[in-house]
């Protein structure tokens, strides 16, 4: 399946990620919980995120993304969720994979999310976040995800990790780095562990040893988006891209207020595809029609 993935963006095409399942969950008015936001929906109602998946793939999206953004212990287990860590991650997993089934799109590869975030900031040690994603990750392989999409990594120790976690299990792996302007404006990665917040040039640079398959700037605004693709370019020579989100965040809630439309994510895409970018889709906010206005304007031949 992967290797599909490869042979496109050797020949230069642009790949179609899917767009946000949390938000899409929460139009659907799926209760969010408070400290572990969409996890929760993987045990309450996995037919609603199967059917999101299944909208992806309709839209045209050649990668899906399992709802395991925050499913790791380091989230679960102090939202007291610890005991539901297997369920959530294998129903998470069945999903993607039974929409890919139900949709009769065997070329739609299924990333296996796992992610940094945390909704409770304490950061775990490497140990723990070692041991918490080999075992998440031992799911995914178990269950049959193609490949390991991480998101909203910010921490160069944790995203070193599991970017070995995901290359020990056999499987590529696409790291995905979260920016935000702070108070000076200045773009620096989210909630970072030291008192000065790191920069995307800096992370990029560090783990480029490590060979990830791709590296792509996430959850950031969109208009933030072009300026992190030159951060990435700057430090790495490997394919790249963007799944940005639009709206914001407070804890358990998606605010839709000013969400970009179809038309203008696309305008901003092809800026993104100008600078080089060959992986694109959308993050939080952003739904099937923006992704269906990416595959109409990228894939129309």
């Amino acid at each position: 399946m992967y290797s599909q993935l490869q042979q496109k963006l050797a020949a230069g095409e642009i790949i179609i990620i899917d767009g946000a399942t949390g938000t899409e969950l929460e139009k659907r008015d799926v209760p969010m919980d408070q400290d572990s936001w969409s996890s929760i929906a993987n045990v309450t109602h996995p037919a609603e995120i199967q059917a999101i998946h299944e909208s992806y793939i309709r839209a045209g999206a050649d990668v899906i993304i399992t709802n395991t953004f925050g499913t790791s212990r380091q989230v679960l287990e102090p939202a007291g969720l610890g005991d539901q860590f297997e369920a959530m991650n294998r129903s998470a997993a069945r999903a993607a994979l039974a929409a890919r089934i139900a949709c009769n799109a065997p070329h739609v590869a299924v990333a296996g999310a796992i992610s940094d975030a945390r909704f409770k900031f304490e950061k775990a040690t490497n140990a723990v976040v070692r041991k918490n994603w080999e075992d998440q990750v031992q799911i995914f392989v178990e269950e049959g995800v193609d490949m390991i999409m991480l998101e909203m990594m910010r921490d160069v120790e944790h995203t070193a990790i599991a970017i070995e976690v995901a290359q020990a299990a056999g499987l590529p792996v696409w790291c995905g780095f979260s920016v935000k302007a702070d108070d000076n404006g200045e773009l620096v990665l989210y909630y970072t562990h030291t008192p000065t917040e790191g920069k995307l040039i800096d992370i990029v640079e560090a783990i480029a040893p490590k060979k990830p398959d791709a590296m792509l700037v996430m959850h950031t605004l969109t208009e933030h988006t072009a300026q992190c693709l030159e951060d990435i370019k700057a430090h790495w020579d490997g394919p790249f891209g963007a799944f940005p989100h639009s709206g914001h965040f407070v804890r358990p809630k998606w605010f839709f207020e000013g969400i970009i439309s179809p038309a203008e994510f696309t305008d901003q895409a092809v800026q993104w595809a100008y600078q080089g970018a060959r992986i694109i889709g959308g993050c939080c906010g952003i739904g099937p029609a923006h992704i269906e206005a990416l595959v109409a304007e990228f894939k129309a031949d």
